[in-house]
């Protein structure tokens, strides 16, 4: 993303294309990993509720966080790939892709998804392990 925002503020109009569809790509990778997580964690019953299958104090509330967190994250990966494909296709226009404020402001929504990812990554994936 970063290279894509740089590439359109230099001018290079099709190089920063290729950069927002390789963006999109990678958050749509990121989004089915995090599906195939989901449904392992489904079918072991860690959805908090009737039925979870841990009885370790506490564990049901980190899972209630744990499926909040990320699936509100997942979300807004989803809105970010929405938001960095429009750029590709709204900029065909080479000047409308070098001179819009669309391009920065995508780059920061992309870049704050992204930051909350490596705060959540730790928090709820690092815990216990030390």
């Amino acid at each position: 993303m970063a290279l894509g925002v740089r590439a359109a503020r230099a001018g290079i109009a099709r190089f920063a294309r290729a950069c927002f569809y390789v963006t999109a790509a990678l958050g749509a990778v990121f989004l089915v990993l995090k599906g195939f997580e989901y449904r392992d964690d489904i079918a072991k019953h860690l959805v908090p509720g009737p039925g979870f299958a841990i009885a370790q104090r506490g564990a049901e509330i980190f899972w209630t966080l744990y499926w909040l967190m990320t699936l509100i994250h997942a979300v807004h990966v989803l809105i970010g790939i929405g938001a960095v494909l429009r750029l590709p296709i709204a900029g065909r226009d080479r000047d409308w892709l070098t001179r819009s404020p669309a391009v920065e402001v995508t780059g920061l929504y992309w870049h704050f998804v992204d930051a909350i990812w490596v705060i959540l990554f730790p928090l709820l994936y690092l815990g216990g392990r030390a």
